[in-house]
Formats: C-alpha cells, structure tokens, sequence
C-alpha cells in the first residue's frame, strides 16, 4: 500500500466547488439546507480563490492511495 498525493487542477475556485458535488461530498451538498448551501458555496469560493494562481487556476495535492495485492497459487 502507497499514499501519493496528485495535483489536481480546477480552472477556478467555483469550478472546485462544481466538481465537489459530483463524488462524495455531495452527501453533504444534499442534506444542507439551500440558504445554507449558497453560505457555504459563497465561503468556499472566497477562501479557496486566495489559494488560486494568478491565472484564477486552482492546484490542491489529493491523496490517493495504491493497494496492490498477490493472489495465492
């Protein structure tokens, strides 16, 4: 087993936050609230746009993890 972290890059903060809906934080998107849905897409954008480059891309280290295993003969 070996971690790695993979940069992914987002064109924008609030494309970060698109693509945050379609694997598993969407549970969490779906149960909030609207109003507090729209409070939080709101506080994302802005925090994760101070960690954008200049061109407004968005580059985080995901980690990802590689399991290898052996079948027994």
């Amino acid at each position: 087993m070996r971690d790695q972290p993979v940069p992914m890059t987002a064109e924008s903060s609030a494309a970060w936050v698109d693509w945050s809906h379609t694997q598993g934080m969407r549970l969490l998107w779906e149960r909030l609230p609207e109003p507090v849905a729209e409070e939080l897409r709101a506080s994302l954008i802005a925090g994760l746009s101070e960690l954008s480059g200049p061109d407004g891309s968005l580059v985080i280290a995901t980690p990802v993890r590689f399991v290898t295993a052996r079948v027994g003969s």
